[in-house]
């Protein structure tokens, strides 16, 4: 594709339109490392069991340590809703209907801040788990990108919540714009999170955009889109290679998404990161090379010869 299908038409518009602004976000949610920080932070403060709600809910996975760490949220059988509010009935002899709800909810909702995070609809079976990822397996995706899938945890549900509003603004306006960043910046973030949820709100997008709409619109909507999830993969990409602390990952990868998305628009890197990434690049480029040469010995040569001094 040329720069020409890239470069927006209306030079009035500015690169922190929505639809950028939700490419950027979407880069942000989609990040593996900051979701491991961010969970281990709310799992430590929030994760804490103590009392016979707990007990019940949890008690299979106590006593038989079925699917693990990583997946007993998903085979126990306790721990969708209705799978917890089985358990929790029995906690207590005098407890009402109320408190049997609300004893489960409660639990599920600390499990919810957790990276493995729950299913609050429904249960599987650890062989039809098994049998799931062995299918998947054949189409190249990772075991544990299955469990992933299958569950919720509290960044996957902020992500989704903000691209459920970003798609109520953006029918509710019909801005083709708008609508395309959220199908495709979703789409890319949802596969790289494994959630759920933004991956819904992607499909739905998708659908009623592509159904209803038609001409010069379509084709806004498709290269906001492409725009989108070239923008929020790049953020993630780059995110994934910086090594340290999930912040100096996540800076890096919104740098770069946003470097890539002024290229994609037509235009200049002109603020002040980039300035002076620019002039530190050429001012190690200038060292390099007086280093090159001078270790390459074509300095001596060159004075051998009687030039240069």
């Amino acid at each position: 594709m040329n720069a020409r299908f890239w470069k927006d038409n209306d030079e009035k518009k500015v690169v922190n339109d929505p639809s950028s602004l939700y490419a950027y976000v979407s880069a942000v949610l989609g990040d593996g490392e900051l979701s491991r920080s961010v969970h281990g932070f709310l799992s430590g403060v929030f994760n804490r069991n103590g009392n016979a709600y707990d007990s019940v809910i949890d008690s299979v996975y106590n006593e038989t340590g079925i699917g693990g760490s990583a997946t007993h949220h998903i085979v126990d059988g306790n721990h969708s809703m209705y799978g917890a509010w089985e358990s929790a009935s029995g906690a207590y002899g005098d407890d009402s209907l109320f408190e049997e709800v609300l004893g489960a909810f409660e639990h599920l909702l600390r499990d919810f801040t957790t990276e493995s995070g729950v299913n609050p609809f429904f249960s599987v079976g650890s062989q039809t788990l098994d049998g799931l990822k062995d299918v998947a397996g054949w189409f190249g995706v990772s075991r544990s990108w299955v469990n992933d899938i299958l569950t919720v945890n509290a960044l996957e549900g902020v992500a989704g919540i903000i691209a459920g509003v970003a798609a109520f603004a953006g029918l509710k306006r019909q801005d083709m714009r708008l609508l395309g960043a959220v199908a495709g910046s979703s789409s890319v973030s949802a596969a790289a999170s494994a959630n759920p949820i933004t991956a819904l709100v992607a499909f739905f997008v998708a659908y009623a955009a592509l159904r209803k709409v038609k001409g010069g619109n379509k084709k806004t909507f498709k290269k906001e889109a492409l725009r989108g999830g070239v923008v929020t993969g790049t953020g993630i990409m780059v995110s994934s290679m910086v090594g340290g602390h999930a912040v100096i990952g996540v800076a890096a990868g919104l740098y770069a998404a946003h470097a890539v998305n002024r290229k994609l628009r037509g235009k200049k890197l002109d603020d002040p990161v980039s300035s002076y990434l620019g002039r530190t690049l050429k001012k190690a480029a200038g060292q390099g090379a007086r280093l090159a040469v001078r270790h390459s010995g074509i300095a001596e040569r060159i004075r051998k010869f009687g030039y240069g001094g």
